[in-house]
């Protein structure tokens, strides 16, 4: 950035000091040709919004810096904050007289509006704090802070520490330690190998979000009057115990309408132990009652989607796309900048873009599209391979006159003619465009692609769904959702719930038979996948009895088996049969088979019971105690052979019963809507298809 949009830009250019501890002399101006030697001496120098940028090196007594070090009101102590300053070294201790608790060994003190940023922090001093914060806001991020005897930070008084995306190493006592009124805000650290990660007394009460706190003797430990809010923290295999709470301490561990999200594993003795007479209100955290000490109350969240852990970017917390965003990032299709920030606000340009669909897909190349040369795409410019890659995949081409125009914003509208023509969608009904109130910005060269991107779910709104915007230039958050939704579609990702994710159904024309019929909503949204169609005539038939050959269709659109065995020979399927293709697919993929005499019987009807059988094999269902069988008036009908596979399918919540849930009729002839209903509901098992709501479906805990 340039600074140009702030009106003090200049004013901070002005006031920059430079340390070099092996270069440096400290009778130099302290510019970035004439630096200084010591930190002390840029102190001394510094005024009001002053950032003093030191270089690589030890900073200690021995070298000439004098302890404290006490960084004045708006003053910025910065070193590498790439590397959270592992090559930035503060090392030495020094008498702090403070204001409340008289004489204290620390290295760094910071004063109100001040920062610390890109540096490491040691205190090998007994009893030794490595900074030292006791009123007003100051700003520690990107730091290591490690090896004190004491705390790694030390804050009290009414200080509002923001303490960002630092790591605490190994410090003997507290990584930080928080006292007195103590507030702020403590995010996106990592905790290891201290005695207690964080460590909270009196009246403190910060925020706790998204850090990750593993293999401590305590996690945190919660006392006296404090209330922290206690948010989406990784809290695991801690020695002892992931949280202590005791006094009269009341952590806010999540309420209906905010879930917390915190996860607890693996830790020693206890992932919570409650030392109170009072009860703590947990809701929407993973954490196991069985590992839990002293009174706990689970209350039922009020949000249907409840995000658990770290999202590792701070800026990104409650952020709209923040689930997408977490999602992408733990399965490294993603990943943020240097400073540990996402930048989700922030415009894509056309290069960006590019880097981001070749980290997320590895297509094969469609037939007739070679990697092409961009006149203004040099051979080392950093995103070269990438726009290579995504050019010869077929989401992206460059402009008649040869540019690629690599630095160009990316508009929505861009992006989704580019994910729909990368991902090979074909026609969509344009009716689907009436899910937008702005739908006559859209250009009529692109309104097939838009509604086909909408028809396969891949557009996400924000703030309003029915506003698709799609002239404006693509943000880097509402481009992980539009990733996050184009990787659902290619199986690389399970479907999430949002909102903000634009639903095609409402939109779509549906069969002229079924719009009263029990089984509309199953058989609506798998059709809206493009995985089953109806007659010529606008029907579906639903109530139509099924054949073997058909139901082979059927299993082979929807799930492309892949060979697990030879394929057979029928002697009643002959080559030019209409279904002989999918027939042999079924039974490569071991969904179906034939009989003992080599028949297969294309034109028999199917049982409701051969239908269960068939998707339990071919999707290989863990086995299910056969007690699950119990929801069933009619059990005792259910085939021997066909026991343990009806149960993995109770199991596995695929069954559908209509019109009576517990009926299972396993011997009645299967129609057309059962079979859907079946396969739709083991596609929401496998993670490719969205939940529907029918009184028809059995419950699997039943």
């Amino acid at each position: 950035m340039n600074g140009s949009g702030s009106p003090h830009s200049k004013y901070m250019i002005q006031h920059q000091l430079y340390v070099n501890p092996e270069s440096g002399d400290d009778s130099n101006s302290g510019t970035a040709t004439q630096p200084f030697k010591t930190i002390t001496a840029a102190l001394k120098r510094a005024e009001q919004e002053t950032t003093i940028n030191l270089a690589a090196g030890e900073y200690t007594r021995k070298q000439g810096e004098f302890f404290p070090l006490i960084v004045p009101e708006g003053v910025s102590l910065v070193g590498n904050v790439a590397n959270k300053g592992e090559d930035v070294i503060i090392r030495g201790s020094g008498i702090f007289n403070s204001d409340r608790l008289k004489a204290q060994n620390v290295a760094v003190a910071l004063l109100p509006n001040s920062a610390l940023k890109g540096v490491t922090v040691i205190n090998l001093e007994t009893k030794s704090t490595g900074v030292w914060i006791e009123r007003g806001r100051v700003d520690i991020e990107n730091n290591r802070l490690q090896h004190c005897r004491r705390e790694g930070i030390f804050a009290a008084g009414t200080s509002k520490p923001l303490i960002f995306d630092n790591l605490f190493l190994e410090n003997k006592g507290n990584g930080i330690f928080l006292a007195n009124n103590a507030k702020g805000e403590i995010c996106h650290n990592q905790f290891r190998g201290n005695q207690y990660a964080i460590a909270l007394n009196e009246s403190a009460s910060p925020l706790i979000a998204h850090n990750r706190i593993e293999a401590n003797q305590v996690g945190i430990f919660i006392a006296k009057q404090t209330r922290p809010m206690v948010r989406r923290n990784l809290i695991t295999n801690n020695i002892e115990t992931g949280v202590v709470i005791s006094g009269e301490a009341d952590p806010n561990f999540g309420v209906p309408q905010d879930p917390a999200g915190n996860i607890f594993r693996g830790n020693g003795e206890a992932d919570l132990r409650n030392k109170t007479e009072y009860s703590v209100i947990s809701v929407g955290n993973e954490l196991n009652p069985g590992n839990i000490v002293g009174i706990v109350e689970f209350l039922a969240s009020e949000v249907s989607e409840v995000p658990l852990g770290v999202t590792p970017f701070r800026d990104v917390v409650s952020h709209w796309a923040e689930p997408f965003i977490q999602v992408l990032v733990t399965n490294r299709f993603l990943q943020g900048f240097p400073d540990g920030t996402f930048r989700p606000d922030a415009p894509l340009t056309r290069a960006e873009y590019a880097a981001l669909l070749a980290k997320c897909f590895d297509l094969p190349r469609p037939l007739g599209i070679h990697e092409p040369e961009f006149v203004d795409v040099a051979e080392n410019f950093w995103g070269a391979a990438a726009i290579a890659k995504t050019v010869s995949m077929g989401f992206l081409i460059g402009y008649p006159d040869g540019t690629f125009r690599p630095q160009a914003p990316l508009t929505r509208l861009q992006a989704l003619i580019s994910l729909a023509k990368g991902l090979g969608f074909k026609e969509a009904n344009p009716k689907v465009l009436q899910a937008f109130g702005d739908r006559p910005m859209i250009p009529s060269y692109a309104l097939n692609a838009v509604a086909a991107a909408t028809q396969n779910r891949l557009v996400v709104n924000y703030p309003r769904s029915e506003r698709l915007q799609p002239l404006r230039d693509v943000t880097r958050g509402e481009m992980s959702a539009l990733l996050h939704q184009a990787l659902v579609v290619n199986q690389k990702l399970p479907v999430m719930h949002s909102e903000h994710i634009v639903d095609p159904l409402p939109y779509l024309p549906s069969f002229t038979d079924i719009r009263w019929h029990w089984a509309r909503p199953f058989i609506a949204a798998i059709a809206n996948l493009g995985l089953v169609q109806g007659y010529k005539d606008g029907s579906f038939q639903p109530d139509k009895n099924l054949t073997r050959a058909e139901f082979a269709t059927l299993l082979n659109s929807i799930f492309s088996p892949v060979p697990v065995r030879p394929a057979g020979n029928f002697f009643d399927v002959p080559e030019d049969f209409w279904a002989t293709i999918a027939i042999q697919q079924t039974y490569r993929g071991g969904f179906l088979s034939g009989f003992p005499d080599q028949t297969f019987h294309p034109q028999q009807d199917l049982q409701r019971v051969h239908v269960i059988l068939a998707l339990v094999n071919g999707l290989n269902l863990p086995e299910a105690p056969l007690d699950v069988l119990d929801i069933y008036a009619d059990a005792d009908d259910i085939p021997d052979y066909a026991l343990r596979a009806v149960a993995a399918a109770t199991q596995a919540n695929l069954i559908v019963n209509h019109p009576n849930a517990v009926i299972l009729d396993p011997k009645g002839k299967a129609t057309r809507a059962e079979a859907v209903a079946f396969c739709y509901q083991a596609l929401v098992h496998l993670n490719r298809a969205t939940p529907v709501e029918s009184e028809a479906i059995v419950p699997k805990n039943s």
